[in-house]
């Protein structure tokens, strides 16, 4: 089985959820200018993925997902979280 990086399966997740809001489209309770408060979501989970990987990247340590990790990352985001990517990601599917 192919290991599937974090940003590839988040991808794959906003094709899937679009996928099946066209297949099956479901009454919308909040209308278009309200709507629009969904993209604060999106760009905070954003930042917070981008946030975690810039901490990877200043300390040094690799940011593959399925590789050993070099250095124990306790600084920053990592401090809250034990993986920040995930939980950004999380948060802008939302």
């Amino acid at each position: 089985m192919k290991k599937v990086i974090p940003p590839v399966l988040f991808v794959i997740c906003i094709v899937v959820m679009v996928g099946l809001w066209l297949v099956f489209p479901i009454m919308q309770f909040v209308t278009f200018p309200i709507s629009l408060v969904g993209i604060l979501p999106l760009v905070a989970g954003l930042g917070i993925a981008k946030r975690g990987s810039d901490i990877f990247e200043k300390t040094g340590t690799n940011i593959e997902t399925f590789d050993d990790p070099d250095i124990l990352v306790t600084d920053g985001l990592y401090r809250i979280s034990r993986n920040p990517m995930y939980l950004g990601f999380l948060v802008a599917l939302l």
